[in-house]
């Protein structure tokens, strides 16, 4: 749940494939794992999956984690298991970073670096 949710928020190439793999195997049903492919919090998560999921989107669009979204996340996991959590999500943002700065993507694939619109003016 949690490293799909911010797989799809990364950009990162490929990383949704993969992930969206993992979730299924995790037990979501399909319809939770098309849902947030699609970019959209499903309405039918457990207290876990939930407080999983809104910790990590919240972290990983870059805001701060509410006291509210915390607390819930302790509720559901205790306070060991919600640091695991935070910095399972830090760790694969991290990861993700790297992985869209040097153009990494899913193995076998061939694409390289998408165009700079502005370094083609300049070549002009």
């Amino acid at each position: 749940m949690t490293i799909f949710s911010i797989a799809r928020r990364s950009g990162v190439r490929g990383a949704g494939i993969s992930a969206r793999q993992d979730a299924r195997a995790s037990c979501l049903s399909p319809e939770k794992v098309a849902t947030i492919a699609a970019g959209q919090r499903p309405a039918d998560l457990t207290e876990e999956e939930a407080a999983a999921y809104d910790v990590a989107a919240t972290l990983a669009g870059g805001r701060q984690l509410p006291a509210s979204t915390y607390n819930r996340a302790v509720r559901a996991f205790g306070e060991d298991r919600t640091a695991e959590l935070v910095y399972l999500v830090g760790g694969y943002c991290l990861v993700s970073l790297l992985l869209n700065a040097y153009d990494m993507s899913v193995p076998g694939r061939e694409e390289g670096l998408p165009d700079d619109p502005q370094e083609e003016g300049e070549r002009a």
